[in-house]
């Protein structure tokens, strides 16, 4: 299994383990989770959450042993994509913002993860460096009532950007 699919696989176990029933917090409860691109909050039960990466930019890095030859340096973009619901955007603005500092959380432990990453196949050459975070964006939509009074059912959807470096 490539590096890139056991970094998905050790994201989302992270995350789980954090934000979900197994987890520390009395509220926000993760109820579903994925490794996916195909965004379908209306099929899940929130809060949910999903763990994508479709990119990766690569360069070249001089190696300092043997004359000519260099180390891949691979940058992969993730995001981590939630959705939250509740009754009044105020509070689904708050759910979103307090899922935002859980998942930061959850992946600061970085060390943690490269770990169950790099264990699942300790032999491949790829190894993980850092995490480098990019950014984060929260949008508030409601479902039921598309007017500013607040009433009906609203979801909030917080992305949080990072990429995760690594060499061979």
């Amino acid at each position: 299994m490539s590096f890139w699919a056991r970094m998905d696989s050790a994201l989302l176990a992270a995350l789980q383990s954090a934000l979900g029933s197994s987890g520390s917090y009395q509220t926000l409860i993760l109820r579903y989770s994925e490794i996916g691109e195909q965004w379908q909050p209306d099929k899940w039960t929130k809060p949910a959450l999903i763990v994508y990466s479709r990119d990766v930019r690569q360069s070249s890095e001089e190696h300092g042993g043997n004359a000519g030859t260099t180390h891949a340096v691979s940058r992969y973009a993730y995001a981590v994509t939630c959705v939250v619901e509740n009754d009044s955007y105020a509070a689904t603005r708050q759910d979103a913002q307090t899922m935002q500092s859980r998942i930061t959380l959850a992946l600061r432990e970085w060390p943690a993860i490269l770990a169950v990453a790099t264990a699942a196949d300790a032999s491949d050459q790829e190894q993980g460096r850092r995490l480098r975070w990019q950014a984060t964006t929260l949008r508030g939509e409601p479902r039921t009532s598309r007017t500013n009074s607040g009433a009906g059912t609203h979801w909030g959807v917080v992305s949080v950007l990072f990429e995760i470096e690594s060499r061979q």
